[in-house]
């Protein structure tokens, strides 16, 4: 097209076609992400495990004898559980920031790519 589109026809073009005007995808919330992240199958199974090992450690272990002294493992019997739920929160820390930090910077190449466009209006280059 060596003639391009008249500027008296802009106006009219719109109303007939509409904006050609791409729309920005929405971003997805950081707790988005995260309930995205937990839904990984190897999380749910090591939330469940670490909740189970907390509960069943509660609840078998009860006072040892050892050398004439009582003691109980009760008070420390929680920390194999809780080590393998504190590794579910990192994991899924670290995957929701790696996660949010990349859909923003592809938003911002995005808009990048899409700031120069070359349109021709009455036969003369016209950038928007």
């Amino acid at each position: 097209m060596t003639h391009g589109v008249r500027a008296e026809d802009i106006v009219q073009r719109r109303e007939w076609f509409g904006s050609n005007a791409k729309e920005r995808p929405r971003l997805r919330t950081v707790w988005e992400i995260a309930r995205d992240v937990l839904k990984d199958y190897i999380l749910q199974i090591l939330t469940v495990s670490g909740v189970l090992v907390v509960i069943i450690n509660m609840v078998v272990e009860s006072e040892h004898r050892s050398t004439g002294t009582a003691y109980t493992r009760r008070g420390v019997a929680w920390i194999d559980g809780a080590a393998i739920l504190c590794s579910v929160v990192v994991v899924c820390l670290v995957t929701t920031v790696n996660d949010y930090q990349k859909e923003r910077q592809f938003q911002r190449l995005s808009d990048t790519a899409d700031a120069e466009r070359t349109v021709l209006y009455s036969a003369l280059p016209f950038f928007t």
